[in-house]
């Protein structure tokens, strides 16, 4: 459930009328052993299906003789992940089982084969199959709401924005929904005043963080304007020290060799 701000306490009557579906479609008959011939299975799904120009994509799942039903469903859910068709395949006693990942009327998919049924195949057979979801709908404290997947949303009045999910399959009344300002409603509802749009307070908050934000940045940057002459002079110095360093050196062989000389000479 989510519970809009503002939204006074209560108990709230959830009556469902319709109970949200999946797209669903299961093989006609059980897979025993294995594939008795390769097949393929060729499908065209949309996720936008309510809209006024659906998009709706296609593709092909190929299976090879001798494919258990574990590797069929392997197969096709990672065609369904790569394509990106919201579908999952699963074992259903024994029978193949294809059903939308969420709920509502905009999920719609398709599938037939190229295998007929009875004669070891998936049992989808040669005849297309399509389906599509269910909306759920409802009301909600008698307000008739919004039904979106499993969704049911108030769109108006005090409670505006109150959600809630149901994805069982029970319809008629559910039962009840208790609302009560406890401390975190109201801390929320305080936090939400605070930071809005038109809120002063922040607002002026947030230009005096700005301000403090500008004053360090530009500290740092003279710090880095500082370091930077000083890295330069210290290098300037090193340089000397080592031209220092090579004449110091150089007289030092100078000497060296003047001494060898003298000891020549003796």
């Amino acid at each position: 459930m989510n519970r809009p701000v503002g939204a006074p306490s209560g108990s709230y009557a959830v009556n469902v009328s319709v109970a949200a579906e999946k797209a669903t479609l299961t093989a006609s008959g059980a897979l025993v052993g294995g594939l008795a011939q390769n097949e393929t299975l060729s499908f065209t799904f949309s996720r936008d299906h309510t809209t006024s120009a659906p998009t709706i994509s296609g593709f092909s799942v190929d299976l090879g003789a001798g494919d258990s039903l574990a590797q069929v469903i392997n197969k096709l859910n990672s065609a369904f992940a790569t394509q990106g068709a919201g579908l999952n395949a699963i074992d259903e006693g024994g029978r193949l089982k294809i059903e939308s990942n969420d709920y509502g009327a905009d999920f719609f998919f398709s599938v037939v084969s190229d295998v007929g049924t009875g004669i070891g195949g998936t049992e989808f057979g040669t005849t297309t199959l399509e389906d599509a979801g269910v909306d759920i709908a409802g009301t909600i404290n008698g307000i008739i709401a919004v039904g979106s997947g499993s969704s049911l949303r108030l769109g108006d009045g005090a409670l505006s924005g109150l959600t809630v999910d149901y994805k069982g399959s029970l319809t008629g009344l559910l039962g009840t929904i208790d609302l009560s300002t406890g401390l975190s409603d109201l801390f929320s509802e305080a936090a939400d005043r605070i930071s809005g749009d038109d809120s002063a307070f922040l607002n002026g908050r947030n230009e005096s963080l700005q301000q403090q934000i500008d004053r360090l940045n530009d500290q740092i940057a003279k710090k880095e304007e500082s370091i930077a002459r000083t890295q330069g002079r210290l290098e300037r110095e090193f340089a000397n020290l080592e031209v220092t360093l090579a004449q110091l050196q150089s007289q030092q062989t100078f000497v060296t060799n003047q001494l060898q000389q003298l000891q020549s000479l003796r």
